[in-house]
């Protein structure tokens, strides 16, 4: 049933002909508001929200990280040291990029949630 139903929204919100029944369940506006609220708005806010905590985390993370690479570099380690703070900072690195693109993804998600909520059919 569930999958119907929603066969039923993503045919309707692209224009399909559906049955009577179906048509006069889903001619509400508030069916489509809802939809784009809970599968992309409220995600992608949610996202922003909690990979946005996370990237700041590993900001900080990487800042540590990388005074302690310069501070290996400084004192004039031995080699292996030197790759271990560098392989150190990269991880950070990466991980921040990470939780950056999720970030974005997130943002992109909502704005396209807001788009659909602002750009209704007549």
């Amino acid at each position: 049933m569930a999958e119907v139903l929603l066969c039923c929204v993503f045919e309707y919100l692209n224009g399909y002909r559906l049955s009577w029944h179906r048509k006069q369940i889903l001619r509400l506006p508030m069916a489509r508001k809802l939809l784009l609220i809970v599968c992309a708005i409220i995600p992608g806010t949610v996202g922003v929200v909690v990979f946005g905590y996370y990237a700041l985390v590993d900001w900080d993370a990487l800042q540590l990280a990388y005074q302690n690479y310069e501070a290996v570099i400084d004192q004039n380690s031995g080699l292996e040291a030197i790759f271990v703070a560098h392989a150190s900072q990269n991880i950070h690195r990466i991980n921040l990029f990470a939780d950056g693109t999720w970030t974005l993804l997130s943002a992109l998600l909502a704005a396209v949630g807001i788009h659909g909520l602002s750009t209704g059919r007549a």
